[in-house]
């Protein structure tokens, strides 16, 4: 399956697979050039299927995806990898280190998503409510509404990020409210619905579903980070994590919400 990317950092570096949050896309960054270069890592961006120019497949799996990611290594000529999944990237990396084991070097999960249900993580999802309603009976419904804020993202895009700023928890509008950093989420926004808005509902169903692989299989080093005053992803998932990989660490930021990564990326990239 084709998939579009982004490479940035130091060209001899050590490769770091990066999956972008939700909706994204690879153009998603917290760190600069130079404390990419700083750390010696040649950092890979790929968008998911159905993102920028990335092939939505016939079947949306995790296992699927671990297969495209596999072969997408061995085509760039990398061995092995470490892998960073922020927000709704982090199931997508959780599912690299456990159906790629061999490959992966280490997994680190920013904000990351669990999965939910009573044998998983019992709290309520993000999409809670009316929404778990319309995603299980009438997905359609949600193709629409983000159709509608696609084409008003189209219209205004500025507009658009502060429409989005204005949902998030002060403290990350603190972080996130400048001109050019707006202006690179836009930029972002555009590739991830660059093919229209289906896939960004197809992500929402398969974290509800039922995930196609076990945390026993991630048998890398695994780091997980979260602000403890997170509103867009429960930091229940993120110490769910920690508890249920073996081995893993949990490294919580008191009083801080879900762009903790925009806060301590040299802290975040210097642990690999």
């Amino acid at each position: 399956m084709p998939v579009s990317w982004l490479e940035r950092g130091d060209p001899s570096g050590r490769p770091l697979l990066h999956f972008h949050g939700w909706p994204s896309s690879r153009l998603e960054q917290f760190a600069e050039e130079d404390l990419l270069k700083k750390h010696k890592l040649r950092w890979f961006s790929l968008d998911r299927p159905g993102y920028g120019e990335s092939t939505f497949p016939a079947e949306h799996t995790f296992k699927n995806w671990a297969a495209t990611v596999d072969q997408w290594a061995t085509d760039q000529g990398l061995d092995q990898f470490h892998v960073l999944g922020f927000s709704g990237g982090g199931p997508f990396a959780q599912a690299i280190a456990a159906h790629l084991p061999h490959r992966t070097l280490s997994l680190n999960l920013i904000a990351s998503l669990s999965p939910f249900g009573p044998d998983f993580l019992n709290h309520p999802p993000p999409w809670k409510g009316p929404a778990n309603l319309i995603l299980n009976h009438t997905p359609q419904i949600a193709v629409s509404v983000f159709q509608l804020f696609n084409l008003y993202r189209k219209i205004n895009p500025l507009a658009y990020e502060r429409l989005q700023l204005s949902n998030l928890h002060p403290l990350d509008q603190k972080i996130l409210n400048s001109p050019e950093t707006l202006e690179r989420f836009a930029q972002s926004h555009a590739e991830s619905m660059r093919q229209g808005v289906r896939h960004i509902i197809e992500d929402l169903l398969l974290y509800k579903s039922n995930w196609d692989f076990n945390h026993d299989s991630i048998i890398c080093p695994t780091r997980v980070y979260v602000g403890s005053a997170d509103i867009q992803v429960p930091p229940e998932c993120s110490k769910w994590l920690a508890k249920r990989i073996s081995g893993a660490t949990l490294t919580e930021y008191p009083n801080e919400a879900h762009y903790i990564a925009h806060l301590h990326a040299d802290e975040i990239l210097g642990d690999l």
